[in-house]
């Protein structure tokens, strides 16, 4: 059922298709990925929330997402995209704080 979703089917059935190995998709197949994917984004959340209140946060950091990647063996296939993200993420702060550097 449609109604039983939050993420966008269409969306969803978007990014497969990105897979040059994914020819068609049924609607099915669709509702099922994006399913699992809700239930997987509740899942780290649900874990990023717990690290942060460990740590007396109440406020998410991405930190809290590497770091569950790090730890939890279930999102440990997570942990190389999210270093090079975090990299690129560095990469720009330091390239804005030189150019306000610059500015000032």
């Amino acid at each position: 059922d449609d109604a039983s979703v939050i993420f966008p089917i269409g969306r969803i059935r978007k990014i497969c298709k990105l897979d040059p190995d994914v020819k068609g998709m049924s609607k099915e197949s669709t509702l099922l990925i994006t399913k699992a994917t809700e239930l997987f984004c509740t899942k780290l959340g649900k874990e990023c929330v717990t690290m942060a209140q460990m740590q007396n946060r109440r406020k998410l950091m991405p930190e809290d997402v590497v770091e569950v990647c790090s730890i939890r063996e279930r999102f440990m296939f997570l942990k190389p995209d999210l270093v090079d993200l975090r990299k690129a993420q560095m990469e720009d702060l330091h390239m804005k704080e030189k150019e306000n550097g610059k500015d000032g």
